[in-house]
């Protein structure tokens, strides 16, 4: 099973005028950059379902072809083992061809494959890896005792996209032949949980683990990789565009820790912006407009949005109350 890439760090020394080589192996699963069309929200959509069915999917990039700098520099930032598109445009197949060097380990080049008995099973590790890891490990057991949540919503939510990038869902058993979120409830004792359109979030729902929670199970990031920006804090933000959608993917997709706010359903959050960061760090945040067109950083709290729209954004202030 395809699922492991290796990293080589070579650290050449003499000895007794014998070169010598000393060969240091880290394990990641494979990371793939899913390519869309811009615009393209269902695509997009697949994208964060299908990664979250993978161990170690939640760091999978989305890439945008239509940008095509941007979209090299996704692929070089990220690392991506292979790159996988969605739809058959042929802006889609001729960007894959950029990356000779990437070579898809699939064959036939998808991710899930039908097992002949009305299942399937998938080429790269899966969520159904994790949990076989996790077994009869202390991390499972703090999960089960955390007490995991299966959250779902209305597909015409107004957040219903920023929910899915939180909180986490799978593709349909219908899709991919393999039910995910059975496997999870099964093995984690999951309560399915509803959010209802008219409902603010609850406000101890950062304190469950989720489907997002356990993707990235079991993983942690190398000391050899070495930190940008890396600010946690709050991504500023329209749930409904396409661009600061893909932004924040791939923010949290590089193991930054963001709650996304869009400042016209800031009811909808209730309390949970003040679990997340706290009000009293948030206050001192509060400028007439954002200094540097992507990020605003205080005191180790930082509120983050898209380079491109930075300057049609409904000021920070507006994230934070008035009393």
């Amino acid at each position: 099973m395809v699922g492991f890439y290796t990293l080589l760090c070579y650290h050449l020394a003499k000895r007794h005028s014998v070169k010598t080589a000393r060969v240091k192996i880290a394990y990641r699963p494979l990371r793939i950059g899913w390519a869309i069309r811009a615009g393209d929200l269902n695509a997009f959509r697949t994208a964060v379902r299908l990664s979250f069915a993978l161990w170690g999917g939640a760091f999978n990039p989305i890439i945008v072809v239509d940008r095509e700098k941007q979209a090299k520099n996704l692929v070089d930032q990220f690392r991506v083992d292979v790159i996988l598109p969605i739809g058959n445009s042929e802006e889609l197949q001729s960007f894959t061809k950029h990356f000779s060097h990437l070579i898809s380990p699939f064959l036939p080049n998808q991710v899930f494959l039908d097992d002949g008995a009305g299942g399937a099973r998938s080429q790269v590790l899966d969520v159904h890896n994790t949990l076989v890891h996790l077994d009869g490990q202390p991390a499972l057991e703090k999960m089960k005792e955390r007490g995991v949540r299966l959250y779902t919503w209305e597909p015409d939510d107004p957040l219903a996209d920023v929910f899915l990038m939180q909180f986490g869902d799978y593709p349909s058993a219908d899709e991919i032949h393999i039910s995910y979120r059975d496997i999870l409830g099964y093995a984690a004792q999951a309560l399915e949980v509803k959010i209802a359109p008219a409902q603010n979030v609850p406000t101890n729902i950062f304190q469950f683990p989720s489907i997002r929670f356990v993707s990235r199970s079991g993983l942690e990031r190398h000391y050899g990789v070495q930190p940008g920006w890396d600010t946690p804090g709050f991504f500023s933000g329209d749930a409904g565009n396409f661009d600061d959608l893909v932004c924040y993917w791939n923010l949290r997709a590089s193991d930054l820790p963001l709650l996304f706010v869009d400042p016209k359903h800031l009811g909808r959050y209730g309390e949970t912006v003040t679990s997340w960061g706290g009000w009293h760090t948030l206050r001192k945040l509060v400028k007439p407009w954002v200094p540097h067109p992507s990020r605003l950083v205080h005191e180790g709290c930082g509120i983050w949005l898209f380079f491109f729209r930075a300057s049609a954004l409904v000021p920070v202030s507006k994230l934070v109350p008035t009393k």
